[in-house]
């Protein structure tokens, strides 16, 4: 009903336009150079001291191929530039404060370690261009961190920066639903706003792979949205914006992660889990909820 109201209507028109306007703006301002650009990014791939491990006959599962997220065209795996596209592109929604990595920074550094205080291996999982990687590598320098997405544009890109950095980060092409890493093998599980960009029962999967992969008393952290209910009218304008997202942003599993019971799912398969941790810089709709084995 309120989206026939006429200056709703002129608002979601105008979101909507701007969201492809920017997209658009950004592609051109790398095709001119966009043969530079590649040559760049297939160098770091062998230059190090990050890594990357790309692989072969790899299916994209249908949730992420048949969206186009954020609306961006050919969402983060057609362009071989998508990940130097979204970096520029966060940098601009962000207002120039994703260009330093600050709110990346800022989460992982509000993150538990184990009780025990051991951290010698940490996963990022659906690590996009590697900015929570570079920052787990700062904040534990000597453990050895691994880092995984499905695309091999937001890959490339992450290995390259993490190369200009001189951090080195094990990225490669993986599903945080089907993890290659062997049992117990992570202290620390690190997940940074993934679960609202995949379906419910994906996200029930990726919980158990993260239990798996953690040694007993290793820590799961999630920095995702908030779980907020639907009748608490305090709530209604975000409640409308979640649905604007689904509706005009290519986010058509947001609403229901928000509308759902994440730290329940979580329960479900970790001993312990604490819904809301204080998170430095996480503003008013995001949380970090963290998960023990």
């Amino acid at each position: 009903m309120l989206e026939r109201h006429p200056i709703v209507a002129f608002l979601n028109r105008l979101m909507r336009s701007h969201q492809e306007l920017k997209y658009r703006a950004v592609e051109v301002a790398f095709d001119d150079q966009a043969e530079v650009f590649a040559a760049a990014l297939k160098e770091a791939e062998t230059s190090g001291p990050a890594t990357l491990s790309l692989k072969e006959g790899f299916e994209y599962p249908g949730y992420y191929r048949d969206v186009e997220f954020h609306i961006k065209p050919g969402s983060y795996f057609v362009n071989e530039l998508a990940g130097l596209q979204y970096h520029y592109t966060m940098n601009l929604f962000m207002r120039r404060v994703a260009h330093a990595d600050e709110s990346n920074r800022s989460y992982v550094n509000s993150l538990p370690e184990p009780e025990d205080g051991l951290v010698e291996r940490v996963l990022d999982l659906a690590c996009s261009v590697g900015q929570s990687a570079t920052a787990l590598v700062e904040r534990w320098p000597g453990a050895e961190v691994h880092a995984v997405d499905v695309a091999p544009a937001m890959l490339r890109y992450a290995t390259l920066r993490a190369n200009g950095m001189g951090l080195p980060v094990h990225f490669s092409r993986q599903l945080a639903e089907d993890l290659e890493f062997e049992d117990g093998s992570f202290d620390v599980v690190f997940c940074y706003i993934l679960f609202h960009e995949v379906p419910q029962d994906m996200a029930r999967r990726i919980i158990r792979e993260a239990h798996r992969v953690l040694r007993p008393g290793g820590r799961f952290v999630v920095v995702d949205f908030m779980s907020r209910p639907t009748s608490d009218p305090a709530f209604t304008v975000d409640d409308y914006m979640r649905a604007w997202d689904r509706e005009f942003n290519g986010e058509p599993y947001s609403v229901a992660f928000v509308r759902g019971d994440f730290t329940g799912a979580l329960a479900e398969v970790f001993g312990s889990v604490v819904a809301d941790h204080p998170l430095e810089g996480g503003g008013s709709y995001m949380s970090m909820r963290v998960a023990t084995k």
